[in-house]
C-alpha cells in the first residue's frame, strides 16, 4: 500500500552527511479490503526509537454516489452509435447560441443514458445471465450429447459471451491508469482491483481549515462548499485558507 505521512520509516539518527533514511517498514492487505473499504497507510511520529510507526486505518465503506457522465469505449462497438448522436444534436432548440449548445450536451448526454440501458444494460448482469445459460446447454449435452440445436445453441452462447467480455474488458482497462496493457489481455479480475485501488488514491478523506479537521464526507462536502464560495467573495481577508 502507499505511504502517507512521512516516506521513510526508519532513520540512523545521524547529522550531516552521515544521515541515512530508508523506508523498510511495509504492510500487505487482502485485495477483498481494497475493493470494500477505505484502506490509508500513515507513517506516525517518531519519538524514542529509530523506527517511525506505520498505522492502518480502515476508514469506512464505500458509498454509494452518483457518477459524472463519462462516454463508455465500449459504446464505439455499436454500428448505429454516431447516427444517434447526430440526430440527438441536431434537435431544435431557441434561444442564444450558448443556450443553444449547453442545452444540446444535456439532451445528448440524457439520450446516450437511455440508449445505453436499452442496448448494452447491465454487463455484469447480462454476462451473469450468459454463464447461467452456457451452463444450461452445456447440462443438456452432457445428458443427451451433441445435438444439432444443442451445439448450435452452445455457439451462439459462446458468441454471446466472447462479446460481453469484450466489453467488460474495454469498461476496466477505460478506468485503469495503466498503459502498458495490450488487447486481448482479459486479466479481470487485475483490471477491477487496479480501478478500486486508484479510486481509492482519488478520494479526498479529509480536509483541514482553520487547523481544524473534517473527516466525515458530510462535513468534508459542506467545508468544500464553504472554501470556494469563500474564493467569490469580494472581500480577499475573508478567504478561508484550506489544505
Amino acid at each position: 500500500m502507499d505511504l502517507k505521512g512521512d516516506f521513510f520509516t526508519w532513520t540512523n539518527k545521524r547529522a550531516g552527511n552521515n544521515l541515512i533514511q530508508v523506508r523498510l517498514d511495509r504492510a500487505l492487505v487482502p485485495n477483498v479490503w481494497v475493493c470494500n473499504y477505505l484502506c490509508s497507510l500513515y507513517a506516525l511520529s517518531r519519538i524514542g526509537s529509530d523506527h517511525y510507526p506505520i498505522s492502518y486505518f480502515v476508514e469506512s465503506v464505500f458509498r454509494k454516489r452518483k457518477f459524472p457522465f463519462r462516454f463508455e469505449k465500449m459504446w464505439l462497438s455499436h454500428p448505429f452509435l454516431y447516427d444517434n448522436i447526430k440526430k440527438w444534436w441536431n434537435i431544435s432548440i431557441n434561444g442564444s447560441t450558448m443556450f443553444r449548445v449547453a442545452k444540446k450536451f444535456v439532451e445528448v448526454k440524457s439520450n446516450i443514458r437511455k440508449w445505453n440501458k436499452e442496448s448494452f444494460g447491465n454487463i455484469f448482469v447480462n454476462k451473469a445471465t450468459i454463464q447461467l445459460d452456457l451452463k444450461e446447454i452445456k447440462d443438456k449435452i452432457q445428458v443427451k450429447g451433441y445435438l444439432d440445436d444443442h451445439l448450435a445453441r452452445e455457439n451462439e452462447i459462446l458468441s454471446k459471451l466472447h462479446d460481453i467480455n469484450s466489453k467488460e474488458e474495454e469498461f476496466w482497462k477505460q478506468r485503469l491508469t495503466a498503459t502498458w496493457l495490450v488487447a486481448g489481455d482479459r486479466n479481470m479480475k487485475f483490471f477491477h482491483l487496479s480501478t478500486m485501488k486508484h479510486e481509492a488514491s482519488n478520494r479526498i478523506n479529509h480536509i483541514i481549515r482553520d487547523g481544524i479537521l473534517f473527516d466525515f464526507e458530510a462535513n468534508i462536502s459542506c467545508e468544500a462548499v464553504c472554501y470556494f464560495s469563500g474564493l467569490l467573495s469580494d472581500d480577499m481577508r475573508l478567504r478561508p485558507e484550506a489544505q
